[in-house]
C-alpha cells in the first residue's frame, strides 16, 4: 500500500505565507499540497498560479489537486439564476487553476440548502446535477 501524506492550504489563509508553508513542508517532508481557496483567488491572474507551482516545485512539493475552502461554489443548488452563473464561471476559473497548478483534481462543495428552506432540498440537488455535470466535461 502506498499513502500519500499531504495537508490542505486554507489554514494559512491569510495568516502566514506560502514561503513559509513550502518551507514547513520541505522540513517535514510532505510532499502534497492541496491548494485550498481564498476570497482573490478566483480573481487573480494565471502568472500568479505559475509562480506558485515553480515556488512549490522549489521546494519538493506537489500541488496535485485544489479544492474550495468554504462554501463558496456551493450556488448550483440555489434557485438564483444570478448566484448560479456566478458558480459556474468560478468553477469554471478554479479548474483553470487547477490546470495551471498541475492538479490532478479539483472539487468543492456542492452547497447546503438554507435550514429554513430544507423542504427544498430535493429539487436543489437535482438543480446543480446538470452544471456539475458541465464542469466534469469543461475539466476533461
Amino acid at each position: 500500500m502506498n499513502i500519500k501524506i499531504g495537508v490542505k492550504s486554507d489554514p494559512i489563509e491569510y495568516r502566514y505565507s506560502y514561503e513559509w508553508l513550502f518551507t514547513l513542508m520541505e522540513r517535514l517532508g510532505v510532499r502534497y499540497l492541496q491548494l485550498g481557496s481564498w476570497f482573490e483567488m478566483y480573481s487573480l491572474p494565471d502568472r500568479y498560479f505559475l509562480r506558485l507551482r515553480d515556488q512549490a516545485a522549489d521546494h519538493g512539493v506537489r500541488i496535485p489537486s485544489c479544492f474550495s475552502a468554504h462554501r463558496e461554489l456551493g450556488g448550483f443548488v440555489s434557485p438564483d439564476p444570478d448566484v448560479q452563473a456566478v458558480t459556474h464561471s468560478s468553477y469554471r476559473r478554479l479548474i483553470e487553476i487547477g490546470v495551471l497548478v498541475g492538479a490532478e483534481s479539483v472539487g468543492a462543495s456542492v452547497g447546503a440548502i438554507p435550514r429554513d428552506r430544507i423542504e427544498t432540498k430535493e429539487i436543489a440537488i437535482e438543480r446543480c446535477m446538470a452544471p456539475i455535470a458541465e464542469m466534469a466535461e469543461y475539466a476533461r
